[in-house]
């Protein structure tokens, strides 16, 4: 799942869906802002908020719940430093 400003606050119920159909493998991570041209480079500041920092911490504890699912994610911001840097 790519991970926006739209979407984040279900990133729980995906990980509830998922385990419901026995998914064995799910995948978190942000817009490459590095990639998309049309987002104001303001947007990563929404990767910093409280809001998405609670979303993560409860998937953190969604991965201790749903043992069946293998969650991963990539919220490193590697895409928001590269952006800042080809300007």
């Amino acid at each position: 799942m790519v991970v926006t400003k739209d979407n984040y606050f279900q990133m729980l119920e995906l990980v509830k869906y998922a385990d419901s159909l026995e998914t064995k493998y799910l995948n978190f991570t942000t817009v490459n802002l590095a990639s998309a041209t049309n987002i104001e480079d303001s947007y990563s500041d929404f990767y910093k908020s409280i809001e998405f920092r609670n979303a993560v911490t409860n998937l953190e504890l969604a991965e201790e719940k749903y043992k069946n699912v293998n969650i991963t994610k990539d919220f490193s911001f590697k895409n928001v430093i590269l952006l800042m840097y080809n300007y």
